[in-house]
């Protein structure tokens, strides 16, 4: 039996900016403290949100964990991207 979800839905446009807010948050924390010593409750409270929202957009420490490492090495790529397209062709 399938039971209706209350409440109203999430704007897809607010939904992605929390996302964004925990994964920038997360890896702010990852990248000082270690996987070991950051936790869910620090990343909530450092982007200031309910411990709850982090759960709702990531089930565990490890998908956040893997989805900052995600987000670092596309933001990385793009870098890469744009510094090579300034190089000229050495031929």
């Amino acid at each position: 039996m399938n039971k209706k979800v209350k409440g109203r839905p999430l704007n897809p446009t607010h939904s992605q900016m929390q996302k964004d807010k925990i994964l920038i948050s997360a890896t702010k924390l990852f990248s000082k403290n270690g996987y070991n010593s950051t936790e869910i409750q620090l990343v909530a409270d450092k982007a200031k949100i309910a411990k709850g929202t982090v759960y709702l957009y990531f089930k565990s420490k490890k998908e956040l964990f893997l989805a900052t490492v995600d987000r670092v090495m596309i933001l990385l790529r793009e870098q890469l991207h744009k510094d090579l397209d300034v190089l000229e062709d050495p031929v």
